[in-house]
Parts: C-alpha cells; structure tokens; sequence
C-alpha cells in the first residue's frame, strides 16, 4: 500500500508547480516589459478574503535605467481586531512577487495576491497597453455628509467590490479614451469614458450610481498620443473644468434622472440601453447633416 501522507505531498507540490507555473505565464502576457506603462494610480477591490483593495504603483527606475523595471502593491486588509492594516509587495522583472502574508490572512496566499494583482492590471489595460489617463482631481467633491459620515448614505458598511463596471465600459469599440482620478475615499476613485458625443462617469464599487455627460464636442486623442498628450486634450475639454466642483446631487439636479444610471441587478441592460440611445441619437444627426449639406 502506498504511503498516503507521500501521495498527498507530491499531489499538494505538483499543484503548487502548476500554479507557479501558470502565475508566471499570466505575468509574461500581462506584464513583463511594460512596467513602464502602469497607470499612476492603479486600483481595485479584492475577492480574497479578509482582504478588502489592493493598489498596484510602477516604482521609481533603477540606478541606470529610464524606465521602471519593477512595481510595488499596497494591499488593504483587516486585521483580526476589525482595524485596517496594509502590506507592501513589489513584483520583480522576473515575476519574482515578493513579501509576507499577514498572519490576520490566514485563507490567502502570496501566489494569490499576486494573481490578483495581475488581474487587476490587465482589467486596467496593461495588457494590451490601453491604461487610462490619470487627472489629478478628485471626481465629484464630497458631500456635506460624506464630510460628516452623517446622514444620507454615511459610512462604509455595504460597499462591494463591482470591477466589472469599468471592464464593461472599457471594452466598448466605441470608446475614444479613458481615464481614471484620484480617491473619494479609500480605493474609490471614479472613472471616465469617453465617446463620440458623451462621457460616462463610472465607479468599481457599489453604492455609486454612473453619470453621463451629453452633447459633448468631439475629442480627437491619436491612438500614439503620449500619456501627456492625452492627458493634456482631456483637461482641455470644457465638461472637464467641472469634474472635481460639481457634487453628484448637483449634476444630478442639472441633467436629471435620463444623465443617471443606478445599478440594480439588470444594470448592464439599462446601461447598454442609455448608450444605445446616445449612439442613435449621434447617427441621427449625422445623416440630418449630410442630408443638409
């Protein structure tokens, strides 16, 4: 009879081998060699347990080196009090994911924070080198009572991570460029998607409804465009001069509830229905154009 404990131990590092494996092919698609391109500020919710975001950053270049060769990531967790803690990471050229896992994550691995990582940067384009534009604002200022954590909405409690939001937007042919802000709170920044004639605002966690800016004029950003380039047009554009004074209540209040997307569990319906109609109304006048001319 063979010894069970053997069977179960080479079973237990052929799976790890296979995961290793499988962890550094995803790292040569995704990632290697494009260090360079990770957004500024490159985030996401998390769907290991205990853990709550994770933040991935390029670090600063080598000694000798133009451009970053590695990456640093702050993941966010709690510790087994209920308090919010943070542990660093950095990701070698190699693949190398280096780093301790908190003994509060008993349930996580480090070749499952780097998988996560990784999966949060192709969902913010590194793959295929379409990362977003980072503004250094702060998309809809607060509140009054999100200042206070009083009233209406107040406090934390609920918020999930809902990353498919932004995928779902980014994958859009359509879609002329994209760009990100910096945080209304821990990890919650909101995203911006242009199109033809009509931004949408979107956010990767619940409890954030979407807004679409109308009627816009037409944005060309050339697909060579440098980081600056781009970021240089989008600041440019005049529905961008208000991103980071116009509170949510007041857009709401200024364009009404046709402007506003609410996610309920048929959101992706209702939003695929609201671009269908801004992409008619587009079509529409086009040809009234062409018709006139």
């Amino acid at each position: 009879m063979p010894n069970l404990h053997v069977v179960h131990g080479e079973r237990a590092s052929n799976a790890a081998s296979e995961k290793r494996e499988r962890l550094q092919k995803r790292f040569e698609e995704i990632l290697k060699g494009k260090f360079d391109i990770i957004p500024e500020h490159c985030s996401g919710a998390s769907v290991l347990p205990g853990v709550e975001g994770m933040l991935v950053l390029p670090a600063p270049p080598a000694k000798g080196q133009e451009k970053p060769t590695s990456a640093y990531v702050t993941v966010r967790y709690r510790t087994q009090k209920g308090t919010r803690a943070t542990a660093s990471y950095v990701i070698m050229p190699d693949g190398s994911f280096i780093g301790r896992v908190p003994l509060a994550l008993p349930g996580v691995t480090r070749e499952d924070l780097f998988d996560e990582a990784l999966t949060h940067l192709e969902r913010w384009g590194v793959k295929e080198k379409k990362t977003p534009v980072t503004l250094f604002i702060e998309i809809f200022p607060p509140e009054e009572w999100e200042k206070t954590g009083k009233g209406k909405g107040g406090g934390e409690g609920g918020d999930y991570p809902a990353d498919e939001r932004i995928e779902y937007l980014r994958e859009r042919p359509e879609l002329v460029d994209w760009f990100d802000s910096l945080p209304r709170g821990p990890f919650k920044e909101y995203h911006g998607f242009i199109f033809p004639t009509f931004v949408v605002l979107e956010c990767p966690w619940s409890k954030n409804a979407a807004y679409f800016i109308d009627d816009i004029p037409p944005v060309e950003i050339s697909p060579k465009a440098s980081v600056e380039e781009r970021r240089r047009i989008i600041e440019a554009q005049p529905w961008a001069q208000g991103l980071d004074k116009i509170t949510k209540f007041e857009r709401y209040k200024i364009a009404g509830p046709e402007a506003r997307l609410v996610h309920f569990e048929d959101w992706k319906t209702k939003m695929q229905e609201k671009l269908d109609e801004r992409f008619a109304k587009a079509a529409a006048a086009k040809a009234a154009v062409k018709r006139a001319a």
